[in-house]
């Protein structure tokens, strides 16, 4: 059954695979899908009964569902700055950058600067000029 009353247990009826044969999958390849598919609603599951636990604050965990990975991510974000190392690629890239939007703005000074010669100039006049009111 594809609905349970329980919102831990909701599995989308979109989300299995149909059982209309298809032929561009083995069938290897099916049950590798169907395994992963079925792995994830798994711990779906696990995930929102732990989240959605009534009773966290008497188990001592203080309304939060500790989740490793995270923890993982969270001190690794945290002590990247600790850690590194300079080298070349840590001194090329930032100058690279910006080196790039100088010579960016550079080449627009430029342009506009040899258009604005043209038209003080009078070279171009001012019913053909692009920008008129800029």
């Amino acid at each position: 059954m594809w609905y349970d009353v329980r919102y831990s247990e909701f599995i989308w009826p979109f989300k299995r695979m149909s059982r209309i044969p298809q032929y561009d999958v083995t069938p290897q390849e099916r049950r590798n899908v169907e395994d992963r598919a079925r792995l994830r609603q798994n711990l779906r599951s696990e995930w929102l009964k732990l989240y959605e636990n009534p009773h966290r604050m008497a188990t001592g965990e203080m309304g939060y569902a500790f989740d490793p990975a995270l923890q993982r991510w969270i001190s690794m974000k945290a002590w990247q700055y600790h850690y590194f190392k300079p080298n070349t690629k840590t001194l090329i890239y930032p100058i690279g950058f910006i080196a790039a939007v100088v010579g960016y703005a550079w080449l627009l000074k430029w342009d506009r600067d040899g258009k604005e010669h043209l038209y003080r100039t009078g070279q171009i006049s001012h019913r053909d000029r692009r920008n008129k009111f800029s």
